[in-house]
């Protein structure tokens, strides 16, 4: 399992640059915007008991319970009088409008009181009930005053005495509280709450879908009649969308909505671990199909903006890329449940792929606008926005990066792996002796990473350290066991014990399978786990005029912003043909030959609007 976040202390700068300007602006900046369009003014009416009246989309509270859970994080990594303030706010909203039995629906509770899970493919209750247990076990790691534990008993006790093997057959369109559930029973020790979670997670897919029968039901659709367009196919119920097309250990391959399917695979994970076979070979064979022909090279996932998600292999265009925001969230969220649970390091190098270019590409330097989609494209008209009317990507982009410590060391029995190699602290256990585990780095810019262990007493166990796989070459003087991209030493460990893992991070050119169409002929660069991508301002000319030429290679320039740490300089052509106007021409090109700096993709938009673009034509 994760790591608890209480037990974390991220140290790394590149981190703690976003984690700081999210405590310092970020967070503020999202309140303000939940504020001053209506989310927080719902559950303030529904506290007084009022009807109609709800403002915004049914899906808005989610917003605030992901924006409480990320406050929560951030007051246990700085204290914060402002955002302790507002986590007070949130947790009041909260209290006061949830009802006796335990519901929570500002939306319904508003609107349509009598209609509760009327049309659970669409309307995403549960999802948003999912995000609050999420929040409230957030809330009790910073706080432990038992107010929003008690919130989410209340919730999860609903959810049981309204689903379940001999009740109602439901579940969510929208996955999530197969998360909240499985969070709740395990932080809160509730197995049942782990029950109901796999429930849900088994139920999906099965014959009847209570999906179809909202679909067949006038009463429901009315509520959404856009349903049949998604779920549906020749006139039919599919469920693909939704992942519902079929159980979970019967999919070979991620479709549907991008972020859906990442959260049922990683609820999955959370409920079941490693220890059903049959789902265990379900996952790895979506995993691969996922990563082998349907994931952008930046970590993005999901190339259409019709179904916000998967379309058919090797369909990967560049300016049009959906890559959402909370999908590539979702897959870094996936990916480490399953390279905790499998111990295979590859899980980890998308974990990283997707954290440092598709996901902290989602906001800027001072967190406050924010990229919905991440093409790896741009004409000059995709610029980062303040917030948005389906607001999702800011609140869950700041829990999830000031809750990264989690994600980065494991534990369990005699074992400590160190699966990303970010500078941190951490207290672990091994073999029931705690353990501070210290690593010092400062990973991806450079290469140097030491590893110290600091027992309470000697103690005899495991220490893992994974080898990044973006890294073609390293060195270790104290050798280890290699075993699925980890090295291990098996031994005696002591106060101050020590590992050195030496990185080489250099800039590489990458080739991408000629089955995508639209990078033929084409490379990007990386350096290390950071891919990178060249814009107008640094080009002087529109990056769709350039070709690189490849065999001049890189050179590499360090940057004060620790958020880009390094740009490679490139060499190449820059098309200047004057075309006076016409469409066609049949005189030669005009090339005139440039040298240009490219920055990570993560942090491109920054200066400004320009064009964007990843993938490069070469010179040959």
């Amino acid at each position: 399992m994760l790591a608890p976040h209480t037990r974390v202390r991220v140290t790394a700068p590149l981190v703690t640059a976003w984690q700081d300007a999210l405590i310092d602006r970020g967070l503020a900046h999202q309140w303000q915007m939940c504020e001053e369009t209506g989310r927080t003014e719902n559950f303030r009416r529904a506290a007084r008991g009022e009807k109609g009246g709800f403002v915004g989309r049914y899906f808005n509270d989610s917003d605030i319970y992901k924006l409480a859970e990320a406050v929560a994080y951030a007051v246990q990594i700085r204290k914060s009088p402002e955002l302790t303030n507002i986590l007070g706010q949130c947790v009041t909203l909260i209290e006061e409008a949830q009802e006796a039995d335990g519901y929570i629906d500002t939306y319904f509770q508003l609107e349509h009181p009598d209609k509760r899970y009327l049309n659970l493919a669409a309307k995403h209750e549960m999802y948003c009930m999912g995000h609050l247990l999420e929040a409230c076990c957030a809330h009790e790691e910073a706080v432990a005053d038992g107010r929003l534990r008690r919130v989410a008993e209340r919730v999860a006790d609903h959810l049981a005495d309204t689903f379940g093997p001999d009740k109602r057959k439901g579940y969510c369109g929208h996955e999530e509280v197969e998360l909240g559930l499985a969070r709740t029973g395990i932080e809160f020790h509730r197995p049942q709450d782990i029950e109901l979670s796999r429930w849900m997670t088994d139920m999906r897919g099965s014959r009847p879908s209570p999906f179809e029968d909202e679909i067949n039901d006038p009463t429901s659709l009315a509520f959404a009649p856009f349903l049949p367009q998604l779920w549906c196919k020749g006139g039919k119920y599919v469920g693909a969308y939704g992942q519902d097309d079929l159980p979970l250990r019967e999919q070979t391959t991620a479709v549907g909505h991008a972020v859906r399917a990442m959260y049922q695979f990683a609820g999955a994970m959370d409920v079941y671990g490693a220890s059903d076979p049959a789902l265990n070979t379900a996952l790895q064979t979506i995993w691969h199909g996922l990563v082998e022909r349907r994931m952008y090279v930046t970590g993005g996932i999901g190339s259409s903006h019709t179904n916000e998600g998967f379309t058919s292999d090797y369909d990967l265009p560049n300016k049009t890329a959906y890559a959402e925001t909370c999908a590539g969230i979702g897959l870094c969220m996936w990916a480490a449940r399953m390279g905790v649970a499998f111990g295979d390091a590859t899980y980890f190098d998308v974990f990283e792929r997707s954290l440092f270019n598709g996901v902290l590409s989602g906001m800027d330097f001072t967190t406050t606008a924010y990229h919905y989609e991440n093409p790896l494209e741009s004409s000059g008209d995709h610029v980062r926005q303040p917030w948005f009317d389906c607001a999702c990507c800011p609140p869950n982009l700041a829990r999830f990066v000031l809750s990264l410590g989690r994600y980065l060391v494991s534990w369990s029995g005699g074992t400590v792996s160190v699966n990303v190699p970010l500078a941190m602290e951490a207290q672990a256990t091994m073999n029931g002796v705690d353990v501070r585990v210290q690593v010092e780095s400062d990973y991806p810019h450079h290469g140097q990473v030491v590893v110290r262990l600091f027992p309470a007493a000697p103690v005899h166990g495991t220490l893992r350290l994974r080898v990044p796989g973006s890294c073609s070459t390293w060195s270790c003087p104290e050798g280890g066991k290699a075993n699925q991209g980890y090295l291990e030493w098996t031994r005696e460990w002591k106060e101050g014990d020590e590992i050195r893992l030496d990185l080489s991070l250099r800039a590489e050119f990458v080739r991408c399978n000629p089955h995508v169409t639209s990078n033929i002929g084409q490379v990007a660069v990386h350096r290390g786990p950071l891919v990178y991508c060249l814009e107008e301002r640094d080009l002087g000319g529109k990056v769709q005029r350039f070709a690189i030429e490849e065999s001049a290679g890189a050179t590499e320039s360090g940057d004060p912003d620790v958020r880009i740490g390094h740009r490679l300089h490139v060499y190449g052509t820059l098309d200047a043909t004057d075309w006076h106007g016409s469409l066609y021409q049949t005189k030669q090109r005009q090339l005139m030959p440039v040298t240009a700096a490219m920055v990570p993709y993560a942090t491109w938009g920054n200066r400004g609007p320009g064009s964007m673009q990843v993938w490069l034509a070469t010179t040959r």
